[in-house]
């Protein structure tokens, strides 16, 4: 099948979508036992500009556990509400002007090098009624690009770090979340299996994602982590 097609379909119709209904849930464990629970309930209307969100939120810290609900709307005006990826987009843009032109250069190759990379080890299976499922197991791509994930990692972990919080329950979950991500990153073996289902309309349906983190010698994952989005069109 030829992936670049693929994409290039997905990418365009999730560019012309104006309204979308989703749940996105995640489940982490260590050792067995279940120490993270999220789920988002979302809507984002940009006919009407106007989106909102059901989030539940719980973890287990230090024996304690924490369960934090929150319900957010929200305007949509301008741009974003007119391209479903338009605040993506001027992130992005936004953050290449703090760069050189040299260091902005480097990263864009090493982007176009990524995502080559990742679309060679990328494998596309045609399914029910003309759908199509997109996978990809980490374990499968070159060791460059390994290289550029965990750099990528660490930069993500040193963001994570630096965040201030003054809500106290807050600053508990997210100091738990650090703690997590610092064990994640201190296992010896790790790996990330991606799973994504396109239906025939080119519309992305489901997304599926596990991580899993081991020591040397061990046989069976101590870290866990589940995710799944669905989205309704």
């Amino acid at each position: 099948m030829n992936k670049i097609k693929i994409i290039y379909d997905v990418v365009k119709t999730l560019k012309s979508k104006e309204n979308v209904k989703g749940t996105f849930k995640a489940v982490g464990t260590k050792d067995g036992n279940q120490i993270l629970s999220f789920s988002n309930i979302f809507e984002r209307d940009s006919k009407k500009g106007k989106s909102k969100s059901e989030i539940l939120t719980e973890v287990n810290c230090d024996g304690k556990n924490i369960k934090i609900e929150n319900k957010f709307e929200a305007e949509i005006t301008g741009e974003k509400a007119k391209d479903f990826f338009g605040h993506i987009h001027s992130h992005i843009h936004q953050k290449h002007k703090q760069h050189g032109h040299i260091e902005c250069a480097k990263g864009r190759l090493n982007k176009v090098l990524f995502f080559f990379g990742l679309l060679n080890s990328l494998k596309a299976e045609e399914v029910n009624d003309k759908a199509v499922l997109l996978s990809l197991d980490l374990a499968d791509i070159p060791e460059e690009l390994k290289d550029i994930i965990k750099e990528h990692a660490e930069k993500a972990k040193q963001c994570h770090e630096k965040c201030e919080i003054s809500d106290e329950k807050f600053k508990q979950v997210a100091k738990h979340h650090q703690l997590l991500a610092k064990d994640f990153h201190s296992m010896d073996k790790k790996n990330l299996k991606l799973k994504i289902l396109v239906n025939k309309n080119n519309e992305i349906e489901k997304v599926n994602i596990e991580a899993s983190g081991s020591k040397e010698g061990s046989d069976k994952p101590e870290m866990e982590f589940k995710t799944e989005l669905i989205l309704n069109w």
